[in-house]
């Protein structure tokens, strides 16, 4: 499904046919369940109807096309559970459908880790932060809250950069499967660094250079 929303995404783009980007962009968050056509969360239905109706839809997917391509996170104009699905679909060879539950069970790797080799703390290359806070039951104590846009593009740079490390394992299929991985792990309880299933101390040479690591 995510394959066939891809590509309808990029041939839309390509052919700067509006109304089919809107459609593909509405169905895709639909399928994720973070459409939020009602309630407090609504606010991604607001906003994509808000883009359409301004014309503003196309010419955003294609500066955020391009921004991806050039690894520009911090230039990206919007990063929720939404909006990140759609950057997903514009490069699923390198990116994460970013939610608070994968997060949450990359955080719980990171931190099983660092127990496991005495660590005081993570690297500041792999300190993303959270999208939960205190009172959530997936927060951690310790990890910051992120909320503002900024840090939103922040942690989704980081996060890019350890998932094309994971890759470079060779332990995975694609970024759908520790994807998949990770959403599993968002509801299980202790295990976490065996099961996603790779040697998280070659995460720890992931610098700060920015970007995608290949």
């Amino acid at each position: 499904m995510l394959s066939l929303l891809s590509e309808q995404l990029l041939q839309a783009i390509a052919c700067e046919d509006e109304q089919r980007c809107y459609e593909t962009v509405c169905c895709a968050m639909d399928w994720g369940h973070v459409l939020y056509t009602s309630g407090i969360c609504k606010g991604n239905k607001v906003r994509v109807d808000r883009y359409y109706q301004n014309h503003g839809l196309l010419p955003l997917l294609k500066r955020s096309q391009k921004h991806l391509e050039n690894h520009e996170f911090e230039l990206l104009e919007e990063c929720s559970s939404g909006w990140s699905m759609i950057w997903y679909l514009m490069d699923i060879r390198h990116l994460l459908i970013l939610s608070s539950r994968k997060v949450y069970a990359l955080n719980k790797v990171l931190l099983e880790f660092c127990a496991a080799n005495k660590l005081v703390e993570l690297p500041k290359s792999l300190n993303f932060g959270q999208l939960v806070y205190q009172g959530n039951s997936k927060y951690i104590e310790g990890i910051r809250y992120v909320y503002t846009l900024r840090a939103k593009l922040g942690l989704l740079e980081k996060i890019s950069r350890i998932t094309n490390r994971l890759m470079d394992t060779r332990q995975f299929v694609d970024t759908k499967d520790v994807d998949d991985r990770l959403y599993i792990l968002g509801e299980n309880q202790g295990g976490y660094e065996k099961g996603l299933g790779y040697s998280a101390g070659r995460l720890s040479d992931a610098g700060d250079d920015g970007g995608y690591i290949r």
